[in-house]
């Protein structure tokens, strides 16, 4: 739901597919979402279709408006949307749901001809919000179609919502935060052995680091007459 979508940071995870699906909440505004009425905040389905034989209308859930899905005979429900973007230009495709945990959740960028794939996740239902996304090219295309789609075993008792829909140019998400980089020995600790033979990364007087408090090596701490040493 927005809550999450406001407290969640863009956290891009790389899979061996044709696209990429990542777990993520980015701070999507209004100017860099071309999704239309994808919070469905309007209180109505407009700029959203559905096939014919199911339907959908928007309901609130959690304090926040939100789709909610109907099913046809085939015992399936959709909503999709086209999206007019730039070509060969990457995009990231996210959303909300919420569903029965016999439900499979599938999520789908499509070129505007209705049959290039240009991303796709699936996901079991556990009856709680989920953000998640898909990352994709446009390729050669100027629109692309989203495509929300919920299978489930049984009609009676069905709950499928849907929420926070985007899609935003790549290039306008906050960059990843830099990985800290680990010391070559695994040590978390700096000069921890301190062989340094002075008092890099320590909190205490230099004098303190000698030859005669070594116990391995050469140096070594020696604490006496109250001194106080910490990691920095």
């Amino acid at each position: 739901m927005k809550k999450n979508m406001r407290k969640l940071l863009a956290l891009l995870v790389t899979v061996a597919m044709l696209c990429t699906v990542v777990p993520f909440g980015a701070l999507v505004s209004a100017s860099t979402n071309l999704v239309k009425n994808g919070d469905f905040e309007s209180g109505d389905t407009s700029n959203w279709n559905n096939d014919a034989g199911n339907g959908f209308t928007v309901v609130e859930e959690s304090g926040d408006k939100c789709a909610y899905l109907e099913y046809n005979a085939a015992d399936w429900g959709n909503i999709y949307q086209y999206v007019n973007v730039e070509k060969n230009t990457d995009y990231v495709f996210s959303y909300s749901y919420k569903a029965d945990s016999r439900f499979k959740m599938i999520f789908s960028v499509m070129g505007g001809d209705w049959v290039t794939s240009l991303g796709k996740a699936t996901f079991d239902s556990t009856g709680e919000w989920v953000t998640n996304s898909v990352e994709f090219n446009s390729g050669d295309f100027a629109t692309i179609i989203i495509f929300v789609q919920s299978n489930h075993y049984a009609k009676d008792g069905h709950t499928v919502y849907v929420d926070d829909i985007s899609v935003v140019k790549k290039a306008d998400l906050p960059a990843e935060p830099d990985e800290p980089e680990e010391p070559e020995d695994g040590n978390l600790i700096v000069n921890g052995d301190f062989e340094t033979g002075d008092n890099t990364g320590w909190d205490v007087a230099a004098d303190k680091i000698t030859a005669a408090a070594a116990k391995d090596g050469k140096f070594g701490l020696l604490a006496s007459g109250g001194a106080y040493a910490g990691g920095s």
